[in-house]
């Protein structure tokens, strides 16, 4: 293994532990605070380390100077999501997630806003 140490391993190894247990403790706050599971943390990490690459990549920013503006593009992800989701969830229940789900599948399939079951038309 040229250019790595057992050193850059270990440290590479405690970070990404670090990783992991930020996201653990997301989950278990999530779940303690409002009794539901919110499994996004994941895609939001995701979503957050790829905003930084492209800025990193397109407009050569050091990573380490797009750390707050990655930092304010997924939290505000965060909160849309919550708005979106989590709090339909939580007021809700289960029924408007489906009703939701089932709105989200037909027009991703194409299908025109007059097709999708359930929509109620108020006038026009």
């Amino acid at each position: 293994m040229q250019g790595f140490s057992i050193t850059d391993l270990v440290v590479a190894a405690v970070l990404l532990a670090g990783l992991y247990a930020t996201m653990a403790y997301g989950l278990g706050l999530i779940y303690g605070v409002l009794r539901v599971v919110n499994l996004n943390h994941g895609g939001v990490i995701m979503a957050g380390a790829y905003v930084g690459l492209v800025m990193h990549e397109r407009f050569g920013l050091d990573p380490y100077l797009c750390i707050p503006i990655v930092l304010v593009v997924s939290f505000a992800l965060g909160i849309a999501i919550y708005l979106g989701l989590v709090q339909t969830l939580i007021v809700g229940g289960l029924f408007y997630l489906a009703a939701l789900a089932i709105i989200a599948r037909a027009r991703l399939k194409g299908a025109p806003p007059e097709a999708v079951p359930g929509r109620v038309v108020l006038a026009k």
